[in-house]
């Protein structure tokens, strides 16, 4: 089959439906290393990071996914909570295309062995190749009550794209809950993970497709295995858990957005940080809005942890955002609701346009160390004036751009404050710190906590509607 009859056998499957247990398979027990998420499969592929299809975890908030091992959902032989959900970068809900995420899990399933992940490319001559398929799913589509149990079955490659694959769902075939499970081709006498279960026909004996696993080893699933490794996550990348950052390092909460975590690591005033950092309190810090927290710049989904990058209509950037309801008042403080541009009847959560594009005070926690950023492209400059005990006891000037910890309290009635200013240039901005004096702080913050009203936190309303998931 040439490469163009591929293609169109491939884009008229795609959209034709969704399959999410093996039909016409038999039961496992051997296949340790596929394990149960929810209602979908997964495999381990290394001690600490389980690969499963982002539709079944996309919504899901990471502390809430159990991954349970055994063969049967009912009566797991272990269970252990995922702590982080790492969806495809490229992975889009509307399409399925991508349908690729990887979870992080601690304590590591101790053990069981991982399976291996294919990185040589498919070819021509992997067409008619034998796919064995394993899941937790149903074994006929109108059979519900035989979801959960582990099977596996067989069935061949027929074709192949850029991110998918798809088998011929003969004699065997993935039904409703096997998205996630693999499907394993064997090279040289060893199996390889060279799909995942994503979708197919309704009744689940016509074809189904796989997301490629070769195009995603060496730029998807290696680099997060490594990242998640002991010591393995830079200061300032995203983390779950302490020992994934560098010694004597900490995976700090973003004092912005406490569902953001980044490894942070000892310091002292102006040493010690990366750039686009700063050293506050002894720790390395972002300034907000942190890198993936709700306000901050994005590209794309994955770059928020609240999973949606989003603008409001008449805005040029994208930030990340929640979803928020029109007539109520589900945004944090120093939010707006407003209308989502990408998505008509959909509105989202803005920086507010009157705070320049940076969150009031009441958007960040006791003493946060006032520390303030931009949230777009558009709002160069943002100040907040920090007012704690320790600036009293400063030195009353300074010739130099004094850090963050050491800025003086003047003498007089007015406070100083900081200004930063954000280069646009890099996706973390490099944001200046600068002296600049202002009224008195006390009397901006009490006009700032009279004007605002008092907003609820609007979590769990981030979630998109999608078509349901089988």
């Amino acid at each position: 089959m040439n490469c163009g009859a591929r293609t169109v056998l491939a884009t008229a499957l795609v959209f034709s439906g969704r399959v999410l247990a093996v039909i016409n398979g038999a039961t496992d027990t051997q296949d340790a290393a596929v394990v149960s998420i929810s209602d979908c499969s997964g495999t381990l592929v290394a001690p600490h990071v389980v690969l499963t299809a982002a539709h079944c975890v996309r919504l899901t908030p990471p502390g809430s996914l159990l991954v349970s091992v055994g063969n049967s959902r009912m009566a797991p032989t272990a269970t252990v909570r995922a702590l982080e959900v790492h969806l495809h970068p490229d992975y889009d809900p509307s399409t399925d295309d991508f349908d690729a995420a990887l979870l992080f899990i601690d304590p590591p399933l101790a053990g069981v062995a991982p399976l291996p992940v294919l990185s040589i490319p498919l070819s021509d001559a992997d067409i008619g190749a034998q796919l064995r398929i394993i899941g937790f799913g149903v074994s006929a589509h109108d059979r519900p009550d035989t979801d959960g149990t582990k099977r596996q079955g067989t069935t061949k490659l027929i074709a192949y794209l850029h991110d998918t694959l798809v088998d011929a769902a003969t004699p065997a075939a993935t039904c409703t809950g096997d998205s996630g499970g693999p499907a394993l081709l064997d090279i040289g006498g060893v199996e390889y993970v060279a799909g995942v279960t994503s979708r197919g026909d309704a009744a689940c004996q016509s074809f189904g497709i796989k997301t490629r696993v070769d195009t995603l080893a060496g730029v998807f699933i290696q680099p997060y295995i490594a990242a998640t490794l002991p010591g393995g996550t830079p200061t300032g990348g995203h983390c779950s858990i302490d020992r994934q950052c560098p010694p004597g390092g900490r995976c700090l909460a973003a004092i912005d957005d406490p569902a953001v975590h980044y490894c942070s690591i000892p310091c002292t005033a102006g040493a010690g940080c990366p750039d686009v950092m700063m050293c506050e309190s002894g720790s390395c810090r972002y300034a907000p809005p942190t890198p993936g927290a709700v306000g901050s710049s994005c590209d794309r989904n994955s770059d928020c942890v609240s999973r949606i990058c989003s603008r409001a209509r008449g805005d040029q950037a994208s930030v990340c955002t929640t979803e928020c309801t029109a007539t109520g008042s589900s945004c944090n403080r120093g939010f707006e609701c407003r209308a989502d541009a990408r998505a008509d009847g959909t509105f989202i959560c803005v920086p507010h346009a009157s705070a320049g594009g940076c969150t009031s005070a009441a958007t960040l926690p006791p003493n946060p160390g006032g520390l303030c950023g931009c949230f777009s492209a558009t709002s160069r400059s943002c100040r907040r004036s920090r007012m704690t005990s320790s600036y009293r006891s400063r030195r009353a000037s300074s010739r130099h751009s004094p850090s963050p910890s050491r800025l003086p309290r003047s003498s007089h009635s007015r406070r100083p404050t900081r200004t930063v200013r954000c280069s646009s240039g890099s996706s973390f901005r490099s944001c200046h710190w600068h002296r600049r004096r202002m009224r008195s702080a006390g009397n901006r913050r009490d006009k700032t906590s009279s004007n605002a009203p008092n907003r609820g936190s609007g979590r769990n309303l981030h979630r998109r509607r999608q078509k349901p998931t089988r």
